[in-house]
């Protein structure tokens, strides 16, 4: 996720009192920290799969003092379950989307963003971003009755590959995507 992102992150927890926004894909917990700083009243739920980096999030939290982020070591997808997630050689890079040069797999739980929501008791949801290195359609599908229930506006890192297929779907859900910068989209209800 670049700067462009953020900032447009920024601007939709600014104009709403007490937001909810979900960091899919949350990483070391870069926005998550620094959003639960500025924005002390909203409600954040940042995931994350991979259980190293998941450390150094909880981490980031204590040494933080923040109270208000929800932390989940769990992957999202279209389907609840076990799945394999793949680390790109080379890189921290991790992915439940296999590429060639993937190698040290974990085995770790995997449910629908919807599911999460329901368990949390998440009355709305306002932004959703997602940064899943080429798993954000089937993140997306897991999400639809979020995503039509609560019209969140998405931040979402699409991969070429992928980008045509959630674009259209999105759309039937009456959405409209605009490209932001490098992959980064910012998709909102119409």
């Amino acid at each position: 996720m670049e700067k462009r992102s953020f900032e447009e992150i920024i601007k939709i927890l600014k104009v709403r009192t007490n937001s909810v926004f979900i960091d899919v894909g949350a990483h070391i917990g870069r926005y998550s920290l620094i959003l639960a700083k500025m924005f002390p009243n909203a409600k954040i739920i940042a995931v994350e799969p991979d259980p190293e980096t998941y450390q150094a999030l909880i981490r980031g939290i204590e040494a933080n003092k923040i109270k208000d982020i929800t932390a989940l070591n769990i992957a999202l997808s279209d389907f609840d379950g076990i799945a394999n997630l793949y680390r790109k050689r080379g890189t921290r890079i991790l992915s439940l989307v296999k590429h060639e040069d993937s190698f040290n797999i974990v085995e770790l739980p995997v449910k629908h963003l919807d599911i999460i929501v329901e368990k949390l008791k998440v009355s709305r949801v306002n932004a959703i971003k997602i940064d899943v290195e080429g798993a954000e359609l089937h993140v997306v599908k897991g999400a639809l009755n979020t995503i039509t229930r609560y019209k969140p506006i998405l931040i979402i890192e699409i991969k070429e590959r992928n980008l045509q297929n959630l674009v259209s779907l999105l759309t039937s859900l009456n959405y409209n995507c605009k490209h932001l910068e490098d992959m980064d989209h910012i998709c909102n209800a119409l």
